[in-house]
């Protein structure tokens, strides 16, 4: 992911469990039960507060989890999904 796997400390990719458990929340919602997932390594959790890089469109997009307490990302959205935990509202490209 270009950009953000730059970022230590600020979003990490998310698990293979927390992957598995946000997939089963957004697949609870009957409009996206038929939706295809991207794969978990462009899944991940922000830390703290930051900003969007440049260029995140189409391929270079990927789904940002944000839990409760941590700021919005700030800079253009792009292609990108935002998630709030723990309500699963969505933010951005939603499928």
């Amino acid at each position: 992911m270009q950009g953000v796997s730059e970022q230590r400390g600020i979003v990490r990719q998310a698990t293979e469990r927390e992957y598995a458990a946000n997939r089963e929340q957004r697949g609870q919602r009957a409009y996206l039960r038929n939706q295809p997932d991207a794969p978990v390594q462009d899944h991940y959790h922000i830390l703290q507060a930051m900003r969007f890089p440049s260029g995140m469109y189409g391929g270079y997009s990927a789904h940002f989890y944000v839990p409760e307490g941590v700021p919005l990302p700030e800079g253009d959205v792009g292609h990108n999904s935002i998630y709030l935990l723990p309500s699963g509202y969505c933010l951005g490209i939603c499928p």
